[in-house]
């Protein structure tokens, strides 16, 4: 799968005139994962062209004003776009008494569901059928996590000139092949994806740890 790294706010506990507060976006279509949430979140996301609209999972590293008070505005600005798609939101203890009192005090409403996990202990939190996601506690001054986010083993590469010798001709039997489909050449032989591909990929990892002093991390 195609994974982008997006940073919309790289500064800390102050914003700057160039940078926006802790949030970066993991972006894989359909979905994309966004790993903390600082204020001005929806001004970067439109200069970045992040959606408002896509399947999207929130993590929440701790509950510090500049890691957590973008959310209660970005979930009023989907509503005010009409948004659709459910929303996951992970975070600490905590997190979900904030949100429910943030929204009975701003008295706005939301247009879809939003499922909030409070994270209870170390492990995964999140198991896909192409990825999984991580946490360990952080070092830090307040409870607070730390994520990983893990790709599963992926198909291996995709060699062109070995698909064109079995005469398969590009275009959408290639697509087949590397989904890990069997297809059939024109000649009627059945070409596996092994009969193109290489091995299976070691997935890729992504780390985002919020706040904290040095540790042993995950290994």
């Amino acid at each position: 799968m195609s994974l982008q790294v997006v940073f919309l706010g790289t500064s800390g506990s102050v914003p700057t005139l160039k940078r926006s507060l802790p949030c970066v976006v993991v972006q894989c279509p359909p979905e994309q994962w966004m790993f903390d949430c600082g204020e001005n979140v929806q001004h970067q996301m439109i200069a970045a062209k992040v959606s408002f609209h896509r399947r999207m999972k929130i993590f929440i590293s701790h509950l510090h004003g500049d890691h957590v008070l973008g959310l209660p505005g970005l979930l009023q600005t989907m509503a005010l776009m009409d948004r659709k798609e459910p929303l996951q939101v992970y975070g600490p203890s905590g997190l979900k008494n904030f949100l429910i009192c943030t929204k009975e005090t701003l008295n706005f409403g939301l247009t879809y569901p939003v499922e909030i996990n409070e994270i209870l202990s170390e492990g995964i939190i999140c198991d896909q059928e192409k990825y999984q996601v991580r946490v360990i506690k952080s070092n830090h001054t307040v409870e607070g996590y730390c994520f990983a986010f893990i790709e599963k083993l992926r198909p291996g590469r995709f060699y062109p000139n070995k698909a064109r010798t079995q005469g398969i001709a590009e275009g959408e039997l290639w697509s087949k092949l590397q989904s890990g489909q069997e297809v059939t050449a024109p000649n009627g032989t059945i070409v596996k994806p092994s009969d193109v591909m290489g091995p299976m990929r070691q997935g890729r990892k992504i780390i985002y740890t919020g706040d904290t002093k040095p540790f042993a991390g995950f290994g």
